[in-house]
């Protein structure tokens, strides 16, 4: 299984070279290889970086996932494969034929785990409200008609950051929870398309304007990992996110979390819920939706 997170920020040249990833450094005219076999994700953070089609190729057959950042180092891009002809049509007529029951009760399952794994971070900052939301996680609803995700939301993050923190303002602390979720959220968009998934039909997120819903409903339940780093790491004094802030991020992909009873990173447990999507609309079962929970970092 790949495994490498392969982050660029100089200039140069990636090409392909004997089935490996060759960059040419520009400033130093250094030349360096990575097999490709070992490659999970590549991430441009450079503006001055050329790619050969044929590696681009390469990558997207072996499913690799492809960031590109601005100039504020922010992802905004992702290269993800197509998946393979037949494998799609099948699981397109599944997710068009998907019953509103089901994504129901899939979207109920996903803001459950998301709330318990907010609990989770909650214990360390205050017991007694965790209590709250665990108390709420077991009272969401069909759909969440009752929108009990934003009744746990409001609890969470005035918790975690305090009674001023305001969700998506311009601030460092939102900045590194942006940064932390994109980076979930492209390496889902690559593993929603390499299995044939239709990345815009979500369960729940349904706007016309979003080319990856599906992506944006089965990131919830990651985005607590985000949370507590980012929590770890404050005060967040800093106005913009440094290099160090952004490698802890990064490195979350390789962070531990329960999935189906077994401990394994987060990286691979992306590839497990999209397999396991697929397999709950097969079986018409929402309980087959397999999603991580968040463990201490000594477990």
């Amino acid at each position: 299984m790949s495994w490498r997170i392969i982050k660029f920020e100089t200039p140069g040249k990636l090409s392909f070279n004997n089935n490996r990833l060759c960059f040419h450094q520009q400033q130093t005219d250094q030349v360096f290889f990575f097999p490709l076999e070992d490659i999970a994700v590549v991430i441009l953070e450079s503006l001055q970086i050329s790619l050969t089609s044929t590696l681009m190729s390469e990558l997207a057959e072996k499913a690799v996932t492809v960031i590109f950042c601005n100039g504020k180092h922010k992802p905004v891009s992702v290269l993800s494969p197509v998946g393979k002809p037949l494998r799609q049509t099948e699981i397109a007529f599944l997710q068009t034929g998907m019953s509103k029951p089901l994504q129901k009760r899939l979207w109920q399952r996903n803001i459950q785990q998301k709330i318990v794994n907010q609990s989770l971070v909650l214990n360390s900052v205050n017991p007694d409200k965790a209590l709250i939301l665990q108390k709420i996680s077991k009272n969401v609803l069909s759909g969440d008609s009752e929108n009990a995700e934003a009744v746990a939301a409001r609890l969470y993050w005035e918790c975690l950051f305090g009674r001023t923190f305001i969700r998506h303002s311009e601030d460092t602390i939102n900045a590194a929870l942006d940064y932390g979720y994109a980076v979930f959220r492209n390496v889902l968009i690559n593993n929603i398309t390499a299995h044939g998934l239709i990345a815009s039909l979500g369960i729940h997120h349904h706007s016309v304007l979003n080319n990856f819903n599906l992506a944006d409903d089965l990131i919830e339940p990651y985005r607590a990992f985000t949370d507590r780093a980012v929590l770890k790491m404050m005060p967040l004094t800093d106005s913009v996110l440094t290099k160090d802030i952004r490698e802890t991020l990064l490195s979350l992909l390789y962070l531990k979390c329960r999935i189906n009873g077994q401990k394994t990173v987060l990286i691979n447990a992306m590839e497990e819920t999209v397999c396991s999507f697929i397999t709950a609309m097969k079986e018409n079962d929402a309980e087959k939706l397999i999603l991580p929970e968040l463990i201490n970092d000594c477990d």
